[in-house]
């Protein structure tokens, strides 16, 4: 589900706003690949209120600790979706140095 990328995903080129279907497409996609999680529930678990700020249009995780590697440093912190459609979570430590991860979910 989560692919890290060489490369720092610039807030720039990614989608100011989010239409209806862009959406729900998203929230669709994270809810089919938080099941291997044990996560049935996306925003009740995560919360995901959806924002959208000059650099950007976002979801966020607003309730709670997901860390994808054993160490805990990074949490997920939001998604967003560039300019070309593609979703990236974006994961933060303590000092907000950040990872970014492509977000594609496998067929089952």
């Amino acid at each position: 589900m989560f692919y890290e990328l060489s490369a720092k995903v610039d807030l720039k080129d990614c989608k100011k706003e989010w239409n209806h279907f862009e959406h729900i497409g998203i929230l669709e996609v994270l809810k089919n690949g938080f099941k291997k999680y044990g996560i049935n529930n996306i925003e009740d678990h995560f919360g995901l209120p959806y924002t959208s700020t000059s650099q950007c249009a976002m979801i966020g995780n607003t309730n709670t600790y997901f860390h994808l590697n054993n160490d805990m440093k990074y949490n997920l912190e939001y998604f967003v979706l560039t300019n070309n459609n593609i979703l990236v979570a974006v994961f933060w430590d303590v000092d907000e140095n950040e990872k970014f991860y492509r977000v594609e979910v496998e067929e089952e």
